[in-house]
């Protein structure tokens, strides 16, 4: 009975805790791009750098490195390939 009035004290001190994580934790903590949309150049510019470093696996369809020799998806090993030196 005691330790009864200490409960809300508790609780006061999680809401302080929150709010103060909250205001200095960076907006995009959680998120990405901190909920921003891209703009439509900021997409092509990821499309056209994703269609330079990346390759898709026949297998699975998923997107590897250009330069994987083993899916990190499924497994396929992409053996026959001829690549750039």
């Amino acid at each position: 009975m005691e330790l009864l009035f200490l409960w809300p004290l508790v609780g006061l001190l999680g809401t302080l805790l929150a709010v103060v994580l909250a205001l200095v934790l960076p907006s995009n903590w959680g998120g990405s791009r901190g909920g921003r949309r891209m703009s439509y150049a900021e997409r092509r510019r990821l499309e056209r750098h994703q269609a330079r470093t990346q390759k898709t696996c026949p297998e699975c369809a998923e997107s590897v490195q250009k330069n994987a020799r083993v899916c990190k998806h499924c497994g396929y090993r992409f053996d026959g390939e001829v690549r750039p030196a």
